[in-house]
């Protein structure tokens, strides 16, 4: 540097180190954009299926005792309404693994059935959406893990396990009402 300010080469060196950066920053800024809405639908997507699964327990655990029929893909029993959410009676509940519905998704739905044994509507709701895939199974009271349960005495446990883009699910296990209260006979 002069006593008169930059020479050209210097003005020069110092636009092309500017530049260099500015396009590295540029460059950087869309790929930062995708991670960051790609973090974002992951998050959203992981808060559905805990919500899922909080559904998943509150259902199961207002099971009625009766029989119960499941396999890999279903499970149906009946629960007792004393008036909320829904009007008071006695429900068959059926919770089923479908192929998703709708444009632009795909694998499968873990979908609630719910129907008035005394008359009435049905109610029918997505509990689970756009998994990779999804099963039930079934433990007695010896702790034997099993793809189908069709009896009237309830199983002790039921296990769901889900495969979800993204990251694998560890399977949630429920106890069924009636064995955690020692009825189960």
């Amino acid at each position: 540097m002069s006593a008169r300010g930059f020479t050209l080469v210097e003005v020069l060196i110092a636009l092309a180190i500017a530049s260099g950066a500015l396009a590295l920053l540029i460059g950087i800024a869309p790929a930062a954009a995708r991670f960051d809405t790609r973090i974002s639908a992951m998050s959203a997507r992981d808060t559905d299926i805990v919500n899922g699964l909080d559904a998943l327990q509150a259902v199961i655990g207002r099971a009625a005792d009766g029989p119960v029929e499941g396999d890999g893909a279903g499970l149906r029993f009946m629960i007792a309404e004393l008036g909320y959410p829904a009007a008071p009676g006695l429900y068959e509940v059926e919770l089923d693994i479908a192929d998703a519905i709708g444009r632009d998704r795909k694998g499968v739905d873990v979908v609630f059935h719910r129907r008035s044994l005394l008359g009435g509507g049905e109610v029918t709701a997505p509990v689970l959406r756009s998994l990779k895939g999804a099963s039930f199974a079934y433990a007695g009271r010896d702790g034997t893990w099993s793809t189908s349960w069709n009896s009237d005495t309830p199983p002790t446990l039921v296990r769901v396990s889900l495969e979800s883009e993204g990251r694998p699910w560890p399977s949630a296990i429920y106890a069924w009402p009636q064995a955690r209260s020692g009825v189960v006979q």
